[in-house]
């Protein structure tokens, strides 16, 4: 290679102008994002009331006031000069060099106004748990005035956490300062924390929560869980923490609530004398495919008088229960089946993570359904990265189900 360009190369690399690759950090990218404009400025007025026009200084007054300025200006200066030293730093390292002070790039960038510079920062994977040498972490610096910019990337961490059962993870950011991000969390994992006694995570992000619909369906969960395991640490959730109406569930369980408990012991006898004494609808026969035992189920199923039998065999693959999975398909229930968001069942059985159901379903589904993907475009495969299940993943791969563009989470 000349000389000369040589030279030009190593410049280049040091201003951070130049990407080898489409995932190298630019510094030259980063410094534009934190100085362009964030929001358009005000308008300026066109006339000044006496009320709105600037006080008279005296000479001495307008001196020390452009000193002041001007001081800040030369702060303002150094600073960026500081930032850009670090971000070429981080283009030929990586995204969690500390200076002398113990700050990371990402630190001094939340307290610019533009979070774009925030948001690019943050696809590098900067480590969010690093503490200055005053013992500050980020989030710190966030609530102390930043930008707003880390808020997002927090929330995420935070939903993969909980989407993944890590629950002390969880609890640890929490510590350091992340929010969690309340509208990422679908009923999924507003059930899951219930159902895994992680009630300080589900108060947590049903605090912050805006969907319509949570309350009831809190209300519903907290009373499966407290009358099929007796859990008095969910009533105290519901009623101490949120307000929650803990009998808010479905009609025909509130006549007789302690058929969830039959259910759960599988007190076959007690469950027909309920059931000779009421329809068995969708609601009661749901209840007995998620608490109770195949032998309960299959009498039920040989009762049933709903109109939902196919939503059944979703709802024993999505919780993982392969008996009462291969009691429903004998009931009737299609294993081809797509609900009303095109999903399959082999999705449901993925989000289980159980890889003895996600084997049975592969041996009973068309080879049409197994390589479905959903109204959104993604395949099983997309579902089984969201249960965080390498296993489940694998075992789709190899038998055939394809991965779809869109399964990246």
């Amino acid at each position: 290679m000349p000389l000369f360009l040589f030279r030009l190369l190593v410049l280049c690399l040091l201003l951070g102008g130049v990407s080898v690759g489409k995932d190298r950090f630019s510094s030259t990218r980063f410094m534009e994002l934190l100085l362009a404009p964030s929001r358009p400025q005000s308008p300026l007025p066109t006339e000044e009331t006496e009320e709105q026009a600037a006080p008279q200084l005296t000479r001495r007054e307008r001196r020390e006031l452009e000193r002041q300025e001007k001081a800040a200006a030369r702060e303002r200066e150094k600073l960026l000069r500081h930032v850009k030293t670090m971000a070429v730093q981080v283009a030929r390292s990586d995204a969690n060099v500390q200076d002398q002070h113990g700050k990371t790039l990402l630190m001094y960038a939340v307290q610019f106004p533009n979070a774009k510079a925030v948001e690019y920062l943050t696809e590098f994977q900067p480590d969010l748990r690093i503490r200055d040498k005053e013992g500050r972490t980020v989030f710190d610096y966030e609530r102390e005035g930043g930008n707003g910019g880390i808020r997002p990337y927090a929330g995420k961490l935070l939903y993969n956490c909980l989407r993944c059962r890590d629950y002390e993870e969880y609890r640890a950011w929490r510590r350091l300062g992340a929010e969690p991000n309340a509208q990422l969390c679908g009923a999924i994992i507003f059930e899951q924390t219930l159902r895994d006694g992680a009630f300080d995570c589900f108060v947590d992000i049903y605090k912050g929560a805006q969907l319509e619909d949570v309350p009831t369906q809190a209300g519903i969960y907290l009373s499966e869980i407290l009358l099929t395991y007796g859990d008095k640490a969910a009533i105290e959730v519901g009623v101490d923490a949120l307000g929650l109406s803990v009998w808010s569930v479905p009609a025909d369980s509130t006549k007789f609530p302690s058929l969830f408990l039959l259910m759960q012991r599988g007190e076959e006898t007690a469950v027909k004398l309920y059931a000779a004494q009421n329809i068995v609808g969708d609601e009661t026969l749901r209840m007995a495919v998620r608490h109770s035992t195949p032998e309960v189920v299959a009498w039920m199923l040989s009762q049933y008088k709903g109109k939902a039998l196919n939503s059944m065999v979703f709802e024993a693959a999505r919780r993982g229960n392969l008996k009462v999975l291969e009691t429903v398909a004998d009931g009737g229930a299609d294993m081809n089946a797509l609900n009303e968001r095109g999903e399959t069942v082999l999705m449901h059985a993925a989000l289980s993570g159980d890889v003895g159901v996600v084997q049975k379903v592969l041996e009973k589904l068309s080879e049409e359904r197994r390589t479905a993907v959903d109204s959104v475009g993604r395949s099983a495969v997309y579902y089984a990265r969201w249960a965080c299940s390498r296993e489940v993943e694998q075992l789709l791969l190899e038998n055939g189900v394809q991965e779809s563009e869109k399964d990246k989470l």
